[in-house]
């Protein structure tokens, strides 16, 4: 799943920096980059669901799918609070949803685990740490990156974008 993961956020990150370094992107659907918060919910929440419930065959794949369908609704958000266009979020989504069925498929094979009592403890407390970590760290590494291989002094901005509609 790490290595899946991985190759999802580097397509995502790679898709970013284009658009910060050279505005690449394709005006006429409103398409910039990946949406990371599209590929990371869908990458995660079925796989997490699925781990939670493997031990229960007959609920792992309803979890699954039910962390598919949650997803899918934060997708829809995405949209609808204007984060993100159709396309950006459905590219991002897809990446990620390809992610989780990836692992997925090679985990239905596996025999069921069985965890100690503190990992789901742990795990919560690990997402929180997680949850409450400086924002932005990522974003302006991108940026920075992005502004090294154009040699740009600005990086292309969504309001750029927008204005050059």
């Amino acid at each position: 799943w790490c290595l899946l993961f991985a190759g999802g956020i580097a397509l995502v990150a790679v898709s970013k920096i284009a658009f910060l370094a050279w505005g690449t992107g394709i005006r006429p659907i409103d398409f910039k980059a990946f949406s990371g918060h599209a590929m990371q919910t869908a990458a995660v929440l079925p796989v997490m669901s699925y781990l939670l419930f493997q031990p229960y065959p007959l609920l792992r794949r309803t979890a699954a799918a039910l962390g598919l369908f949650i997803s899918a609704i934060v997708g829809i958000c995405l949209v609808v609070y204007g984060f993100h266009s159709v396309p950006e979020t459905i590219c991002g989504f897809s990446v990620g949803m390809a992610v989780s069925l990836g692992f997925l498929r090679k985990a239905g094979g596996l025999d069921a685990f069985h965890t100690h009592r503190l990992v789901f403890p742990c795990s919560v407390l690990a997402f929180a740490m997680v949850w409450g970590a400086q924002p932005g760290t990522l974003e302006r590494t991108m940026t920075l990156l992005a502004l090294r291989l154009s040699g740009h002094t600005n990086p292309y901005s969504y309001t750029t974008w927008e204005q050059e509609n």
